[in-house]
C-alpha cells in the first residue's frame, strides 16, 4: 500500500495457511489496514476447498483491490479459475510478472501438473575418488552427520523414496525422515518417520525377483508407513502373498532391457498415485538406469572429503555407462552448499 510493504507471507507447511492468507495475517498482526492494498503472489491463488479454504475468498474478504500474479496455476483444480473468481469480485488482476522466476521456485509442481509426470531427483554420496559404497555394498557412512540431516530435509519434500534391492539388502534402510537424530544418525524421537507436515512418505524398492528380506526394517514396518515393492510379472505368487501378509504393496511391472523393470511404467504408476516428487537414493545400478533413461530432473550429490582408495569399491560402471560429454551437457549446476565437512551439489536438467 502506498509503495510500502505492509505484510509478507509464505506457505510454511503442508496443510497450513497458504502464502496469501499468511501475508494478510502478517499485515493485520502489525496493525496495518489491508483494504485497498495490492497483493503480489508467485502463483495464482487457489479457489477450492482443500486442506485450507480458498485463498480467493480470503483476498476478497480482505478488501484487496489489485492482485499481481507471477505464474498461473496449471492444475485442474485451479487453472485460471482463481483469476476468474477475483475478476468477478471486481479485483484488478495482472499476470505474468516474472513468470519464469516464479515457476523456477517450484519446477516440480509445474512439471507434474502440465505433463502428469513426477519430478525425479537422484541423490547419492561419493568419496573424492568417486566411490559410492564399500566393496560389500554398504554405504554407511560416506558423509558426516550434517550432510545426512540435509539428506533427510530433502526426503521430507518428496512423496516417494526409491532404492534398488541391492541397497535394501546391504543397508537394511528405513527410508524415513529423521530430523530429530543425534550426531551419529541414530533415531531417538518416537515420531520420527513420516514428514512432520502430515504427508505420506511412500518407500519404494525395485526388486525383480522379490529377494527382499522378510525380517527387514521395511517389511516389518510396512503397516506403519507404506512400502511398495515393484517386481517382474513372472514373480512367484507365493512370494507376493507372503509380503502382502505383512502389509507390503507388491506391484508387478513389465521388464525392459536386461530384465530391468520398466521405468516408464513406474513413472506412470507414480503419477496415478499422485507422487509429484520422487527421490532415487541408490544404489549405483538403479541411479544409472534412471540417468540413462533420461528421466531425471535434478541431481543432489553429496561430495565427501574422504578417499576410498579401493578399486573394488562401488561406483558408476557398466557396458552402458554414461558418456561424460553427454552427462555434462544435460545438467547444469544450480548450487553448492557446505554442510559440515561435505559439499552438497545441486544440478538441474538443462
Amino acid at each position: 500500500r502506498n509503495n510500502q510493504i505492509i505484510g509478507r507471507g509464505y506457505h510454511h507447511f503442508f496443510g497450513g495457511p497458504h502464502a496469501e492468507v499468511d501475508a494478510i495475517q502478517d499485515a493485520r498482526a502489525q496493525g496495518e489496514s489491508i483494504r485497498g492494498a495490492t497483493l503480489y503472489v508467485t502463483l495464482e491463488p487457489c479457489c477450492h476447498f482443500g486442506k485450507t479454504p480458498p485463498c480467493t475468498q480470503a483476498i476478497i474478504d480482505a478488501g484487496i483491490k489489485r492482485v499481481v500474479i507471477g505464474a498461473m496455476d496449471p492444475s485442474a483444480k485451479v487453472g485460471g479459475k482463481g483469476i476468474a473468481a477475483l475478476k468477478n469480485a471486481d479485483i484488478e488482476v495482472q499476470t505474468g510478472l516474472m513468470a519464469d522466476e516464479a515457476e523456477a521456485l517450484n519446477p516440480w509442481f509445474f512439471k507434474f501438473h502440465r505433463k502428469n509426470t513426477p519430478w525425479v531427483i537422484c541423490k547419492w554420496a561419493q568419496t573424492l575418488d568417486g566411490k559410492l559404497a564399500a566393496r560389500s555394498g554398504h554405504s554407511k557412512w560416506i558423509t558426516g552427520p550434517e550432510a545426512r540431516r540435509e539428506a533427510h530435509r530433502i526426503r521430507q519434500t518428496c512423496q516417494a523414496i526409491v532404492v534398488g534391492i541391492g541397497t535394501a539388502l546391504a543397508d537394511d534402510p528405513e527410508l524415513t525422515v529423521r530430523l530429530d537424530s543425534n550426531s551419529d544418525g541414530d533415531i531417538h524421537a518416537p515420531q520420527a518417520g513420516a514428514p512432520r507436515d502430515g504427508r505420506v512418505l511412500n518407500r519404494v524398492v525395485f526388486d525383480s525377483d522379490l529377494r527382499i528380506d522378510i525380517g527387514s526394517k521395511l517389511v516389518q514396518t510396512a503397516r506403519q508407513m507404506p512400502v511398495w515393492v515393484f517386481t517382474a510379472q513372472n514373480t512367484e505368487k507365493s512370494k507376493i502373498e507372503t509380503l502382502e501378509k505383512f502389509g507390503v504393496h507388491v506391484v508387478m511391472m513389465p521388464t525392459a532391457q536386461q530384465g530391468r523393470l520398466s521405468l516408464g511404467d513406474f513413472l506412470s504408476f507414480a503419477a496415478d498415485q499422485g507422487w509429484a516428487r520422487i527421490m532415487v537414493e541408490g544404489g549405483a545400478t538403479l541411479i544409472r538406469s534412471f540417468l540413462i533413461a533420461s528421466i531425471v530432473d535434478e541431481l543432489a550429490v553429496f561430495q565427501s572429503e574422504a578417499l576410498a582408495m579401493d578399486d573394488q569399491a562401488k561406483q558408476f560402471s557398466g557396458s552402458d555407462a554414461l558418456k561424460a560429454d553427454n552427462f555434462l551437457q544435460n545438467f547444469k549446476f544450480q548450487s553448492a552448499l557446505l554442510v559440515g565437512n561435505d559439499v552438497l551439489l545441486r544440478l538441474l536438467l538443462k
